[in-house]
């Protein structure tokens, strides 16, 4: 449905100046698409700003409303959000797998928590240390931590930033 094969619509007018567009009745080049009407918005890879797509609304011109140009724009700004938080959750997956390989590559024993004292992170050699089960390691209280406890109070002044 390009311009240069058609002429103008909605589609073709969309792909070729990245923008969302409404075409209604006779503004469209060919003849047959008269009777209807067309909105049109790209859809961009939010990671390299290409054309990845087009969503269209075609429907007979009497029920041509302005509100249909909103609503493509609106969902194909919503499919790019989408996109955009699958890539970023594949990024966190991929961060974190590298991140766990990198500290059970360590061989000293790594503990990471957050500023509620939970640790959210630890490798298999603290684990082992510290007596540990690994069902458990996760948002475990470093405070909960029997081996810990006679340095329960030097802990707590770090995470608190004493």
């Amino acid at each position: 449905m390009s311009e240069k094969s058609i002429g103008t619509n909605s589609i073709g007018t969309s792909i070729a100046t990245g923008r969302a567009i409404q075409v209604v009745g006779a503004e469209h080049y060919c003849v047959a698409w008269h009777t209807s009407h067309c909105s049109s918005a790209p859809i961009m890879d939010p990671f390299t700003n290409e054309l990845i797509g087009v969503i269209t609304l075609v429907g007979y011109v009497r029920s041509a409303h302005p509100h249909s140009l909103g609503l493509v724009k609106t969902a194909s700004d919503t499919i790019t959000k989408l996109i955009e938080q699958q890539g970023m959750k594949k990024e966190r997956y991929m961060i974190n797998n590298y991140f766990s390989a990198a500290i059970d590559s360590i061989s000293d024993g790594v503990i990471i928590v957050n500023r509620l004292g939970e640790i959210t992170r630890i490798n298999k050699i603290a684990t082992h240390l510290l007596k540990i089960p690994p069902a458990q390691d996760v948002k475990n209280k470093l405070s909960n931590i029997e081996h810990l406890q006679p340095l329960a109070k030097y802990l707590q002044e770090t995470i608190n930033g004493n």
